[in-house]
């Protein structure tokens, strides 16, 4: 179904979810759009059926607490984040049997950003510490660093082929000297780069693969 004006005014609440006692924090669909699983502050996670509303199962994650939850390709696995301040290792979790099946240690600050590959077993999350890293669910062995200027969010592409990290800092100094918003966008794929930033009201692209540099003034 296509999303449209009229589509949207024919919609109506079909149920209404009230089983945590604290903030949903995350929540996610299966690729078929069956099932939704939430996480919540009160270091719980939900599964409902997505078609009826109805409540499947809850799990708990009482030691480590649960952040950024994403469907993996199988719809009773999952990867997600902690959410205490003293563990920053992501979790491969069965919600079948409630198991960890792998742990992914690297990072040395809070998670804040998680995005699972539209097309394989390949993650990619980013944290506090200023990195972007490029996980496999089949192995706990970083994959890939990526060090930005602050903090970043993360995603793919629907084809799973190019990933992205952005991150935006605000410098100021002597408008004698630089006066400045820089923001970078770094996609990654086998044969290119493509770094985006900001300078002032301009929007500009240079794409390392193929040498080509573009400018866009944006309008404030």
């Amino acid at each position: 179904m296509r999303i449209t004006n009229e589509a949207i005014r024919a919609m109506a609440m079909g149920r209404v979810m009230q089983d945590n006692t604290q903030r949903i924090n995350s929540l996610d669909f299966t690729r078929d759009g069956e099932l939704v699983v939430t996480a919540s502050d009160d270091e719980s996670v939900h599964l409902y059926n997505a078609n009826t509303g109805m409540f499947k199962k809850n799990l708990y994650s009482k030691k480590y607490g649960i952040d950024l939850i994403r469907f993996t390709h199988h719809a009773n696995a999952v990867v997600c984040a902690s959410k205490n301040d003293w563990d920053q290792t992501l979790r491969y979790w069965s919600l079948h049997d409630n198991a960890y099946l792998r742990y992914f240690r690297g990072h040395r600050d809070r998670v804040v950003s998680l995005a699972m590959s539209p097309n394989d077993d390949t993650f990619i999350s980013a944290a506090l510490d200023n990195t972007a890293r490029l996980w496999d669910l089949r192995t706990n062995v970083c994959q890939g660093l990526l060090r930005t200027l602050c903090p970043s969010c993360v995603s793919f592409d629907p084809q799973g082929l190019v990933f992205a990290a952005v991150c935006g800092v605000c410098v100021c100094a002597c408008i004698c000297m630089f006066l400045f918003f820089f923001a970078s966008l770094y996609i990654y794929t086998k044969k290119k780069m493509i770094y985006v930033f900001f300078f002032f009201f301009f929007f500009f692209l240079f794409n390392y693969h193929t040498h080509s540099f573009r400018c866009v003034f944006l309008h404030p």
